[in-house]
C-alpha cells in the first residue's frame, strides 16, 4: 500500500512540475492552462478535432473545455467548421495565429522533459513506459470491474 501511495505522490509532483511549466507560456499568452492544452492537443491530434474526442481523451468536462474552446476562438487561435455532411458536427481548427503558442509550449515541454529524465539511462527509460502500460491496463481492468465509464476511454 505504501509502495502504491509514493507511486501517486510522484505522480502528483511530475504533473504540478507540467503544469508550471505550462503556467509561465499561459502567462505569457494570456491563456488558461486548459487552454494552452487544448491547443497542444489538437497540434499533437489532428485526427481529434472535435470538442467531443477532446472530452474522451483527456478526460476533462464537457462544459471545461465547451468553454475554453469559446475563449480559443474569441481569441483568434481556433476556428469551428461544421462537417459538410452532418452540420451537427464541429471541427476545431488551430489558426496560424497560434502557431508561436505550440512552438513555446512545445520547447517548454522539451526542457521540461530534459529536466524530467535527467541521469535516466534508456533501460530505466523503457522499464518505466512497460510500468506504464501495465499501470494503465490494471487501471481500466479495474474500473470496468467496478463498473466505472471511464474505463471506455
Amino acid at each position: 500500500m505504501e509502495t502504491a501511495k509514493n507511486f501517486l505522490e510522484s505522480m502528483r509532483l511530475v504533473i504540478t512540475a507540467y503544469n508550471s511549466a505550462l503556467q509561465r507560456v499561459c502567462k505569457h499568452y494570456e491563456l488558461s492552462i486548459l487552454e494552452a492544452k487544448i491547443v497542444i492537443f489538437l497540434f499533437n491530434n489532428p485526427q481529434l478535432n472535435t470538442a467531443g474526442n477532446i472530452v474522451e481523451s483527456s478526460m476533462l468536462s464537457k462544459g471545461n473545455v465547451s468553454q475554453a474552446v469559446e475563449q480559443l476562438v474569441k481569441k483568434g487561435l481556433l476556428e469551428r467548421r461544421p462537417d459538410v455532411e452532418d452540420r451537427r458536427r464541429i471541427y476545431l481548427v488551430l489558426r496560424p495565429s497560434a502557431e508561436p503558442i505550440i512552438d513555446t509550449i512545445r520547447s517548454e515541454w522539451n526542457h521540461f522533459y530534459q529536466c524530467l529524465y535527467a541521469d535516466v539511462t534508456d533501460e530505466e527509460k523503457e522499464s518505466c513506459e512497460n510500468l506504464r502500460k501495465k499501470l494503465i491496463r490494471n487501471a481500466k481492468i479495474y474500473l470496468e470491474k467496478t463498473g466505472r465509464s471511464e474505463a471506455k476511454k
